[in-house]
């Protein structure tokens, strides 16, 4: 029973803390909620473009090749003749302009939008190569071709995607880093402020005895608490407009990149606890830090 009344004396006095240096508390968790949002934002970028590599690799031996406005079918039909001898072909589908807006609009929630525009939608070629190492051989001779307009494959996609990963990763991956060390600053400073208003208090408990870990408890549980909040509020806000985005945008996704966002119920209980394990730890090693300096006999 002795034990649990000094737990919940030390909670109690964590609380209290907490309330009496509200102000910088705030600002304590407003860093700590800011941190956790940009690394939340980046983890979930890296998880839909690390989607969108695996779903396009099952895609990268095709090569599109588009053709100029207007075509004649006549001319169509040549073009497609030319293509379908060369060597490395296994496959060549046509797509005409109507069913190619048809496709588009599957992506979109008003469909109305795109209604009588089929000009803008270009007939092209769906084709499907042997070897998906002749990718870029083949995308240079299509372009060659009177009547070609455009080329493009898949495997140029997945280079800009993953240069397009590789600098989310590192620019968030920096910028979480900056907060996570405001965050830890801004909590040592909310600890010293809660060491000089309690200067006496915690002088009576030297002199009676009590240890270092009796006195710094409290402050490690203020700053614990102050954690745990922060990453509760960033991984609601994350979630919340994660979710909206994906019911609205997830299909306009699909239309420009060839994959669909992940589900957010997928990532919630994972992202929460590693929210809320960050949050603990910036809190406590903040708590830690500042108690080790301020708490010195």
């Amino acid at each position: 029973m002795r034990r649990i009344r000094i737990m919940l004396s030390t909670i109690k006095e964590g609380f209290i803390g907490i309330w009496k240096n509200r102000s910088m508390g705030i600002a304590s968790l407003t860093t700590i909620s800011l941190a956790l949002l940009i690394l939340g934002s980046v983890l979930i970028s890296m998880l839909t473009l690390n989607q969108a590599v695996r779903d396009i690799e099952g895609k990268v031996n095709l090569v599109n090749v588009y053709l100029e406005a207007g075509i004649q079918d006549k001319k169509a039909k040549e073009i497609q003749d030319i293509i379908s001898k060369k060597e490395g072909i296994k496959d060549i589908k046509y797509i005409s302009g109507r069913q190619a807006m048809e496709n588009f609009s599957k992506t979109l929630e008003d469909k109305t939008l795109i209604e009588g525009m089929e000009s803008a939608f270009p007939a092209s070629f769906e084709i499907t190569l042997k070897n998906v190492n002749d990718a870029e051989k083949y995308a240079k001779e299509f372009k060659r071709i009177d009547g070609v307009e455009k080329v493009s494959y898949y495997k140029d996609l997945i280079a800009k995607i993953s240069n397009v990963s590789r600098i989310v990763k590192y620019a968030g991956g920096i910028t979480v880093a900056i907060l996570v060390i405001i965050s830890i600053i801004n909590i040592a400073n909310t600890i010293r402020l809660t060491v000089y208003a309690r200067r006496k208090e915690i002088s009576i408990k030297r002199n009676i005895g009590a240890s270092n870990l009796v006195i710094s408890a409290p402050l490690i549980i203020e700053g614990i608490v102050v954690g745990i909040i922060g990453a509760v509020v960033a991984f609601l806000i994350c979630y919340f407009l994660y979710r909206y985005g994906y019911l609205r945008y997830n299909k306009t996704v699909y239309g420009l990149i060839s994959t669909y966002l992940v589900p957010p119920v997928m990532i919630r209980w994972d992202l929460l606890k590693i929210f809320v394990s960050l949050g603990i730890g910036i809190g406590a090693f903040g708590s830690v830090i500042s108690s080790k300096k301020y708490l010195k006999a």
